[in-house]
């Protein structure tokens, strides 16, 4: 899913927040997470500094199935990213 809205509304917490739970397998909001999935969470605006120190925020990740994909490491690499095309893609890594 793609969440887009104007700066400052939340949308990364919301992002984090639904990644972990999905990651832990812990109900999210109103919705049943049965059991944890793989997730991965790409970032074009923030570094993986800023990333980890939220995640901190939120007490995670405490798993392995959460896998980050940040601007910055697309950026070092000098990688774009498609995400429809196997081709085009680059590790991703892992925060906390």
């Amino acid at each position: 899913m793609m969440v887009f809205a104007k700066r400052g509304l939340g949308k990364t917490w919301f992002g984090l927040t639904l990644a972990l739970a999905v990651a832990r397998g812990e109900d999210f909001l109103s919705y049943a997470v049965p059991q944890p999935r793989r997730v991965l969470y790409i970032d074009g605006e923030m570094t993986l500094a800023e990333l980890k120190e939220r995640l901190d925020d939120l007490d995670g990740p405490h798993t392995d199935d959460l896998l980050f994909l940040s601007a910055e490491t697309l950026a070092h690499e000098k990688l774009s990213i498609n995400i429809n095309s196997p081709g085009e893609s680059a590790a991703p890594d892992r925060v906390g």
